[in-house]
């Protein structure tokens, strides 16, 4: 299976692990997601990988939110999460007790929802974090 990852995504997480834990929260099948994955060579750059079909429970439902927490080993309120999807990630990023950050590449946010940091890009992402350490 071929993955396109986000432009500069290797260099933003090695740049971010120097001050963050990293983890991945993924919906989908256990096995089709674990090697679609292991597929992208990045596993390394990450401290603690979830799938939703691991659990049986899906985002937006906060328990796997309390689960990838757990697996990452941070509490939710100190947690930030980077997520693609408003309904999924964000919302349910937002019950969780999660900082959210919408990641929303096409450049076209349905929402200006109060709250909510909204980037672009993989380096807007990386410069917003890494000057805002503070946040959680």
């Amino acid at each position: 299976q071929y993955q396109i990852l986000s432009d500069n995504l290797e260099v933003v997480l090695d740049q971010l692990r120097t001050f963050y834990k990293i983890g991945l929260l993924s919906n989908g099948n256990s096995k089709s997601q674990h090697k679609k994955f292991s597929s992208t060579g990045l596993i390394d750059k990450f401290d603690a990988v979830t799938i939703s079909g691991d659990y049986g429970i899906d985002k937006p439902d906060s328990r796997i939110f309390d689960i990838a927490c757990q697996n990452l080993g941070t509490n939710c309120n100190e947690t930030i999460m980077v997520g693609d999807t408003f309904f999924t990630d964000i919302s349910g990023a937002l019950r969780a007790g999660l900082f959210p950050i919408w990641y929303c590449y096409d450049r076209k946010p349905v929402s200006e929802y109060k709250g909510v940091v909204i980037v672009h890009d993989m380096k807007e992402l990386a410069s917003y974090l890494l000057e805002n350490r503070e946040i959680v």
